[in-house]
């Protein structure tokens, strides 16, 4: 007996040496007060020494929220015995503080009667981690929700304000600053911001130009384009006191992107509440600019669309003015006020010259919102004297006295900030002017409305001067009226000038036409000279430079002959809508034939499999025909480049009755959401260092097949391959 005394007493040691050394708390705790605590849980509880808990009731040390649910686990363990499963509670320390534990428990009897040992580890580190990542979870979702709100605004001031109502409703900010950035001329433009109430206003008087240092230019050189300012009061504490900004202690600055290009900023700080603003809060601010970039990038191309198709039906209703008044007067009245509209500008002049008396006729003249006419000016003073001498439109967006005075132009009207006149031309001769001024605003004119008002300028001195030929003949006719004879001549001339007016017309158009065609062809020499030159210095100065500038001079060849590429295929797709047509029937199969045995030179080192189905003739340009099965077949080659074997075939199937001839491969493919490019000219579906080539050769197909009145598509998946379709309707070409 007395050994297994000793046995049980130096297992009892042995157990309470494990219990002293534990990390993880315990106490005993007999008929509802504490005995014994371990080291562990006397640190847990911020006490020195057992004598400052041993003799306390339990329940002191234990959160009064959760006294109910001790005292029934208490119940279960004295009535049953049983373990409990882990509970997570709260402890109270010595020092009042509260800390978060998960308790566990077991009752075993003593010499003195049942006790429960609780044993508790302190998990306050992991609660804090799980809210934050709660939190976390909770403004990523808000995030989320704000960002499809503000992309699914097609009206781009009601997106300005919907941001600005989510970085402060949303994500808790009390005062928040939307800027526009003008990558090109580096300027920062206030749009909508708070002011120190917390009230909505207009900021568009804040411009700035961004300079090395500044908060903006660290906005965008910091990888993750936020600059946070703990100490804004202190660093720039020049600020007076009734400046917006003073009292600012914390605050963000962050830039918006649209893919690569930074376009907005975003400012916010806390001035009104004076909170501090935790990291979640500007994590969740730096995730949601980039759906603010987004967009903000989204409403400007659907205004920019809305304005484009504005402009064009303006442009068309200033045609139906041309072509149904008859009257000068009442022609410039109506095109003047059209003009006003459209350019939405606070100055519009339309001026004619009398020959006769060489004075300058303002026919049309509203400023400050006011309209008059019958306003002179001897020929050879201002601006519009000196763009009929050039008989080229003149921009002036800036500086205007300055600029002006390069035409040897003294200002003789109203004082502009901007403006841009466009002569009235009638073949080669000037007849007049258009002009449009702002008195307020510069830098507001683009080459758009160069190319717009020199468009209706072109359109409107013919009708203008078939109004003054129409005005002339009714006056002959009215001093002729008893001479029939007489009445019919002055008709018949009547319709021959018009006709000869509306050709010119039509040949004023045309010309408009061609003018993409003709830059293609200036642009061609100096391509040709860059390549040359580049080419002759990367000769002679071989050897005789270092490696990069060697580099760089091939880079600008072998670019320079990108370019050269570019403007010759432009210029075929452009050839495409002059070329003659000589219809002849086509066997399909053996052009496609042709076309491969061509093609094969190309591809002699790689395993390509062709196929060429029998197929229906049909009639067509068998050259222009053959371009198209050169340049799908070309494709096709192309963009099997990865496949070994490659697969090309060459056929035709037949839907509702059309015959469809088509190319497929088992190349790269393509995803077909974006389909809707790939026939534009320069449009590119895959990066130039996966696939060489500039974007234009279906383009060229389109065109061709356009042109014999068929229609052409591709179906694909991604890394599956293409297949694309045409048609060429039975003996039918479209010659327009």
């Amino acid at each position: 007996r007395k050994q297994a005394e000793e046995a049980l007493r130096a297992s009892e040691e042995k157990y309470r040496g494990l219990i002293e050394l534990s990390p993880v708390g315990m106490w005993i705790n007999q008929g509802g007060t504490i005995t014994y605590m371990n080291p562990a849980a006397l640190q847990m509880l911020g006490a020195n020494n057992l004598d400052q808990v041993v003799g306390k009731p339990a329940l002191d040390f234990i959160h009064p929220r959760y006294h109910a649910a001790v005292q029934e686990r208490a119940s279960r363990l004295a009535g049953q015995g049983e373990n409990v499963e882990p509970l997570q509670e709260q402890y109270i320390r010595l020092d009042g503080s509260l800390i978060d534990v998960e308790v566990t428990g077991s009752v075993y009897t003593t010499e003195t009667g049942r006790a429960m040992q609780i044993f508790f580890q302190d998990i306050t580190e992991r609660k804090r981690i799980e809210e934050r990542e709660s939190r976390s979870r909770e403004l990523l979702e808000k995030v989320v929700h704000l960002g499809k709100t503000i992309t699914q605004v097609s009206d781009l001031q009601q997106c300005h304000r919907e941001i600005i109502r989510c970085v402060r409703q949303g994500l808790d900010f009390d005062r928040v600053g939307l800027f526009n950035y003008d990558e090109e001329t580096q300027q920062v433009r206030g749009v909508i911001g708070t002011d120190r109430t917390g009230e909505i206003e207009d900021t568009s008087y804040f411009i700035q130009t961004i300079t090395e240092g500044s908060t903006w230019k660290n906005t965008l050189d910091d990888p993750a384009g936020v600059i946070h300012v703990l100490d804004y009061g202190e660093r720039y504490s020049s600020l007076r006191q009734e400046d917006e900004m003073s009292d600012v202690k914390e605050h963000v600055t962050i830039s918006a992107w649209a893919g690569e290009k930074p376009i907005a900023f975003l400012a916010v700080d806390n001035l009104i509440t004076q909170r501090r603003m935790t990291p979640e809060q500007i994590e969740a601010l730096r995730l949601f600019v980039g759906y603010v970039g987004l967009a903000i990038q989204k409403t400007r191309w659907s205004e920019n669309l809305k304005q484009r198709v504005a402009d064009l039906d303006s442009i068309n209703q200033i045609s139906q003015t041309l072509v149904a008044e008859r009257e000068l007067l009442p022609l410039i009245r109506a095109v003047g006020d059209q003009i006003r509209a459209m350019f939405a500008i606070s100055v519009v002049y339309i001026a004619l010259l009398d020959p006769q008396a060489n004075m300058l006729d303002f026919y049309y003249q509203y400023e400050n919102g006011r309209f008059t006419q019958g306003t002179q000016l001897e020929y050879g003073q201002g601006m519009t004297s000196r763009v009929m001498e050039l008989r080229h439109p003149v921009l002036i967006n800036s500086n205007w006295e300055q600029e002006a005075a390069r035409y040897n132009v003294i200002r003789s009207g109203s004082p502009s900030k901007a403006s841009l006149t466009v002569p009235l031309l009638v073949g080669e001769k000037a007849i007049g002017t258009i002009s449009l001024q702002d008195t307020e605003r510069e830098n507001i004119f683009t080459e758009d409305h160069v190319r717009q008002l020199t468009t209706i300028a072109a359109s409107l001195a013919v009708a203008i001067d078939n109004a003054r030929l129409h005005t002339a003949l009714q006056g002959e006719l009215l001093e002729r009226k008893q001479a029939e004879e007489a009445v019919r001549t002055l008709n018949a001339d009547l319709e021959k000038r018009v006709a000869e007016r509306t050709a010119q017309l039509e040949s004023a158009n045309r010309e408009l036409e061609s003018l993409s065609y003709t830059i293609g062809h200036d642009l061609r020499s100096p391509i040709r000279a860059t390549v040359a030159y580049s080419q002759m210095l990367l000769e002679e100065l071989s050897g005789q430079v270092a490696d990069s500038q060697a580099n760089k001079l091939q880079v600008v060849n072998q670019v320079s002959l990108r370019m050269g590429h570019m403007v010759d295929d432009f210029l075929t797709f452009l050839r495409l809508s002059r070329s003659p047509f000589q219809k002849s029937r086509i066997n399909i199969a053996a052009l496609a034939e042709e076309v491969i045995a061509e093609q094969k030179a190309e591809v002699a080192r790689r395993q390509v499999l062709f196929s060429v189905m029998p197929m229906p003739e049909c009639v067509a340009d068998a050259h222009m025909l053959k371009d198209v099965l050169t340049h799908l077949i070309s494709n096709a080659i192309k963009f099997t480049a990865h496949r070994v074997p490659a697969r090309i075939e060459v056929g035709a199937t037949e839907q509702q009755g059309i015959t469809c001839y088509f190319v497929r491969d088992n190349g790269a493919g393509f995803n077909m959401k974006y389909s809707g490019k790939l026939f534009g000219v320069f449009q590119r579906l895959h990066r130039v260092d996966e696939f060489d080539g500039i974007g234009i050769d279906l383009a060229i197909v389109q065109r061709i097949i356009q042109r014999h009145g068929g229609r052409i598509w591709a179906e694909a998946e991604v890394d599956n391959g293409a297949t694309f379709f045409f048609t060429v309707p039975p003996d039918s070409i479209n010659q327009s």
